[in-house]
C-alpha cells in the first residue's frame, strides 16, 4: 500500500482477493484465507489458557498438507466453532486421549468442539499455530455484522491469502490481473495506492518476512568461513613453528628411500585425521553450545544432522577439504627441505617463504580487525539508539490498546463503547498511588500510529501526516517540548480539534509563523483543524524512519481512542502491572488488554541489531583467540630462525628491549597493514549498514582507530612473551644451538 512518498507492505490482503481470483482466472486452483496473530483464552474445568490460534477456511488442509492424528481434514474446519488442535496443545490440554468431539469455551462462555489433531508445525515454517478455528467462526461471531466479505480497508479485514496455481501460470497474466482489481476495487480513496505481489511460498521463511533471515545467513555464513580460513593459517603457523622437532625425521626418511611425494601424502594424510577428529569435536560442542546460540538469536533450531545424510557427507567433505588446505602448506615446504639441512637442524628459506607467512598474519589480522570494527559499529549505534533523544520521555510509560475479545487484532473497528470503556479503565487507574498521570489517546509513539491526507493554508497539495487524537495532558504526560505557542487547556469541547504539530509539518507546509493556522482532512472538508502549538520533532518509529510531519489533535469526541498512556512512578512497575490486570478481570469488559512499555517497544525494534552484535561480538573474540594463537606460533618460529644472531647482538652489548624489538617490529607492520586493508572494507560495508538508518551515530571514525590499536595491543601482548624468553637467554646457549 502506498500513501504519498511513504510504503506499507504486509503479508496480508483484502478478504474478496482470493475467491474473486478462483472465480476469474482458470490458472488459480484454490486458495484459503488464514487470519493471524490471534488471541485465544480456553476454559477448561478450573484452569484457563492464553493460547495464540488463526482462522482458517475449509480449503487450508487442501493447500497444506497437515498430517491428521485424529479427526477428518475434509470436515474439520466446516461448521462455526470448530477447532483443529496441534498434536503439543491436545497433550497440553488432554494427555494422550483422542479429544475429537470434547468441548472448550472460552472466555465469553462460547463452546468450542475438537474436530480434529494434527502434527505439529515444523518449526521453520512461517505460518506457526497450536489452534486453528474454523473461518466461519468469524461470520458466527460478529451477530450478523459482516466485517469480511468487502474490499474496504478500514471497515472490513485483511487475511494472509495462499492460492494454488496450475503448473503452466503465467506471473504476467496474474500481475495484470492485480492491477485491474485495485483499479476496480479499490480507487475509492485517492490517499492509498493498492499493489499486489506473488510470493513463492517455500521463500517466505527466509526471503518474505518470515522468522527466518536470509541477509543474516549469508553474514554469518561468510563470517564463519573466514574464521574457518583464520583456523586454518593457524594451523599452517603452528605446524611450520613446530617442525625443528620433525627436521631429523624428514631427513631419515629421505635418506632411506622415501621420495617427496610420500612425505606430503604423509604430512597431508596427518592433517585431514586431525581435521576429522576436529569435526567430532565441533560437532559436540556445537550439540553443547546450540542452546546458548538459540537464546542469543532467539531461535529454536535444531542440530539433525544425524538422519540428514546430504548434511552429514558435506560436514565430511569440509573437514577433508579444511584439513587439506590447512596442511598443504607445511607438506609442500617440509618435504622440500634437503636432507643434509633436515639432518643438521637447518632452517633453510627462500623470500618467497617469508613473504607467505607475512601474508597468512596481515589475512588473518585483517578478518580480526574488520569483526572488531563492525562489532564496534554495531554497538555504537545500538547505543546511539537508546540514548539518543527521542523527543519525549519513554521511561516509566506503560500504554494499554483495547481491542474485542476473540477477534483479529490487526484490525480494530472503533466504537463509542470502545472509547467509554477507556474512559472507565482509565477513571479507575487514577485512583492507584503508584499512578501519577493518564491519558487516553489513538496512540502512542512506537506504537499505534495512524494517518491522514490534509488540505493545509498557503499549500497547495494536500500533505501526509502522522495523526494522534488525543486528550489534554497527552503531550504533559509524554513530556513533549513545546517550542512555539501553547499546550492544550483542559477546557473541554472549546479546546475541540485544536492542534499541535511538529517541526516538520511546519517546515513541509511552508509556514513561516504557524500560530492559527488551519488544516482539514482530505476527506472530511467541514472539520476544522486549528493550530496552537509547535512541538520539537519526535520519534514515532524506529531510527530507520524518517520523522514524520505529524499533528496532534485534541479530540475527546473522536471514535479513533483505543489506547491508555499511563505514568507510573519509578519503582512500582512490578506493582502496577499486576494490579492493571486485576482491574481488567474485575471490570469485565468485553475487550482484551495488550500490555506494553514504551521503552521496551524502543528496544524491541532494535533487537535484530542486538542479536547481531552479539553474534558479532562472539565471532570476533573467537577470531581475535585464533590468530593470537597463530601469532605467537609464528614468533615462535622467527626466534628459533634467529637464535644465532640473538646471540651475537647480545654478545656485542645487545639490551632485552633492544633485542624485544627487533624481534617484534616486524609484525606490528603487517599489524598496521592488515588495519589498513580491512578499515577500508569495514569502512564500506558498516556505511551500507548504517544506511537503513535515517538518523546514524557520529564520530564513528573512533571505531577504527581503536580497532586498530586493539589489535596492536592484541599482536603486542601475543609476541611478548616469546620475544622476551628469547632476547633474555644465555648467549652462550644460543651461540650453541645448531
Amino acid at each position: 500500500m502506498e500513501f504519498g512518498k511513504s510504503r506499507a507492505e504486509g503479508p496480508e490482503v483484502n478478504a474478496p482477493l482470493g475467491p474473486y481470483m478462483v472465480n476469474h482466472y482458470p490458472k488459480v486452483i484454490n486458495q484459503t484465507r488464514v487470519s493471524r496473530n490471534n488471541n485465544f483464552k480456553l476454559i477448561i474445568g478450573e484452569g484457563s489458557f492464553e493460547e495464540k490460534y488463526i482462522y482458517a477456511e475449509p480449503s487450508f488442509f487442501e493447500i497444506f498438507s497437515y498430517h491428521f492424528i485424529f479427526g477428518d481434514s475434509k470436515t474439520a474446519l466446516v461448521d462455526p466453532f470448530s477447532l483443529v488442535l496441534s498434536k503439543k496443545m491436545a497433550e497440553k490440554l488432554y494427555g494422550n486421549i483422542n479429544p475429537v468431539g470434547s468441548v472448550i469455551k472460552d472466555e465469553n462462555g462460547k463452546s468450542y468442539k475438537i474436530t480434529g489433531v494434527i502434527e505439529n508445525v515444523p518449526e521453520n515454517s512461517h505460518l506457526k499455530f497450536d489452534i486453528i478455528s474454523s473461518f466461519a467462526t468469524q461470520y458466527s461471531l460478529n451477530e450478523g455484522k459482516n466485517n469480511i466479505d468487502g474490499w474496504g480497508l478500514l471497515d472490513y479485514k485483511t487475511y494472509s491469502t495462499y492460492i494454488k496455481l496450475a503448473k503452466d501460470f503465467s506471473p504476467e497474466e496474474l500481475n495484470e490481473g492485480f492491477e485491474n482489481i485495485s483499479k476496480t476495487y479499490l480507487s475509492d480513496n485517492p490517499m492509498f495506492t493498492f499493489k499486489f505481489r506473488l510470493h513463492e511460498l517455500e521463500k517466505i521463511y527466509l526471503y518474505y518476512g518470515g522468522e527466518g533471515n536470509r541477509p543474516r545467513v549469508i553474514l554469518f555464513s561468510i563470517i564463519g568461513f573466514f574464521v574457518l580460513i583464520i583456523a586454518c593459517i593457524n594451523y599452517m603457523n603452528l605446524n611450520t613453528a613446530d617442525a625443528l622437532k620433525r627436521l631429523k625425521e624428514i631427513g631419515m626418511r629421505k635418506v632411506l628411500g622415501a621420495n617427496r611425494k610420500q612425505l606430503i601424502r604423509q604430512f597431508l594424510t596427518e592433517s585431514i585425521l586431525l581435521s576429522i577428529i576436529a569435526l567430532f569435536l565441533a560437532l559436540t560442542l556445537a550439540e553443547i553450545l546450540l542452546p546458548m546460540f538459540n537464546s542469543v538469536l532467539q531461535k529454536n533450531l535444531q542440530f539433525a544432522y544425524a538422519g540428514n545424510w546430504k548434511l552429514t557427507v558435506s560436514f565430511i567433505l569440509m573437514a577433508i577439504v579444511t584439513g587439506v588446505l590447512a596442511g598443504s602448506y607445511p607438506a609442500f615446504y617440509l618435504s622440500s627441505i634437503k636432507p643434509a639441512n633436515a639432518l643438521k637442524g637447518k632452517f633453510v628459506f627462500g623470500s618467497g617463504h617469508a613473504f607467505f607467512r607475512n601474508a597468512l598474519v596481515v589475512f588473518q589480522f585483517a578478518i580480526t580487525t574488520f569483526l572488531i570494527c563492525c562489532t564496534g559499529i554495531i554497538y555504537m549505534q545500538i547505543r546511539h539508539t537508546n540514548k539518543a533523544d527521542l523527543g519525549f520521555n519513554k521511561d516509566n510509560i506503560i500504554t494499554l490498546r483495547l481491542f474485542p475479545k476473540n477477534n483479529n487484532t490487526n484490525i480494530v473497528k472503533r466504537t463509542d463503547d470502545l472509547y467509554n470503556s477507556a474512559l472507565l479503565i482509565k477513571n479507575e487507574l487514577l485512583q492507584f498511588p503508584e499512578v501519577s498521570d493518564v491519558t487516553v489517546a489513538s496512540g502512542f509513539p512506537f506504537g499505534s500510529l495512524g494517518y491522514d491526507r490534509y488540505n493545509c493554508d498557503d499549500f497547495e497539495k494536500p500533505m501526509l501526516a502522522a495523526t494522534y487524537f488525543v486528550e489534554a495532558n497527552y503531550v504533559s504526560l509524554l513530556e513533549f517540548k513545546l517550542i512555539k505557542g501553547r499546550d492544550f487547556s483542559d477546557e473541554g469541547t472549546l479546546e475541540n480539534n485544536s492542534a499541535l504539530i511538529n517541526e516538520a509539518f511546519v517546515k513541509e507546509a511552508g509556514w513561516v509563523d504557524p500560530i492559527g493556522k488551519t488544516f482539514t482532512p482530505g476527506n472530511e472538508a467541514t472539520k476544522i483543524f486549528r493550530v496552537v502549538g509547535v512541538v520539537k520533532d519526535f520519534h514515532q518509529r524506529p531510527f530507520y524512519d524518517k520523522i514524520l510531519p505529524t499533528c496532534i489533535i485534541y479530540n475527546i469526541n473522536t471514535d479513533y481512542i483505543n489506547n491508555i498512556g499511563i505514568k507510573v512512578n519509578a519503582g512500582n512497575i512490578p506493582q502496577i502491572r499486576e494490579k492493571i490486570e486485576q482491574l481488567g478481570d474485575e471490570l469485565n469488559l468485553p475487550y482484551n488488554v495488550n500490555f506494553s512499555f514504551i521503552d521496551q517497544d524502543v528496544k524491541d525494534e532494535y533487537e535484530e541489531e542486538y542479536r547481531t552484535g552479539k553474534m558479532f561480538t562472539n565471532f570476533a573474540i573467537l577470531a581475535i583467540i585464533i590468530a593470537s594463537m597463530g601469532l605467537y606460533g609464528l614468533a615462535l618460529f622467527i626466534s628459533r630462525q634467529k637464535t644465532k644472531e640473538i646471540g651475537v647482538r647480545k654478545v656485542f652489548g645487545g639490551s632485552v628491549s633492544e633485542i624485544i624489538l627487533i624481534l617484534s617490529k616486524n609484525f606490528i607492520k603487517l599489524i598496521i597493514i592488515s588495519a589498513a586493508i580491512s578499515i577500508p572494507v569495514a569502512w564500506y560495508y558498516m556505511d551500507k549498514w548504517l544506511q537503513s538508518f535515517v538518523y546514524q551515530v557520529e564520530n564513528r571514525w573512533i571505531v577504527f582507530v581503536l580497532a586498530t590499536i586493539l589489535s596492536i595491543v592484541i599482536a603486542t601482548a601475543t609476541i611478548f612473551y616469546q620475544s622476551y624468553k628469547a632476547a633474555a637467554a644465555n648467549p652462550v646457549d644460543s651461540l650453541k644451538y645448531e
